[in-house]
């Protein structure tokens, strides 16, 4: 079980601001989750063969090849900020002191 101090502590690292009821909604969510991993792993799958999918469906994805859309001024016109032909956003990640 993970307790309060533990989800506040995971919110902060995460940056999150949690209200004490999002906090109280999160303990419980990630209690019932962990309590279903549990139970899971209770199950006896002894001689049982592992699978990678539930259904014997292939993968349908495309390769990931990027592809000239035609609208590259459009979206720049869209975004907020935008220099050199990409799209400008904060700065997200900080540098540690050393």
């Amino acid at each position: 079980m993970i307790s309060r101090d533990k989800v506040q502590h995971i919110a902060h690292l995460a940056k999150l601001h949690l209200t004490d009821a999002d906090l109280d909604h999160m303990e419980k969510e990630i209690n019932d989750t962990i309590e279903m991993f549990e139970a899971l792993q209770a199950v006896d799958t002894e001689g049982v063969e592992p699978t990678y999918y539930g259904n014997r469906k292939r993968n349908v994805m495309r390769d990931d090849k990027p592809i000239d859309s035609g609208k590259k001024e459009a979206l720049l016109a869209n975004a907020p900020d935008a220099q050199d032909g990409y799209i400008r956003v904060p700065v997200i990640l900080e540098k540690e002191d050393a």
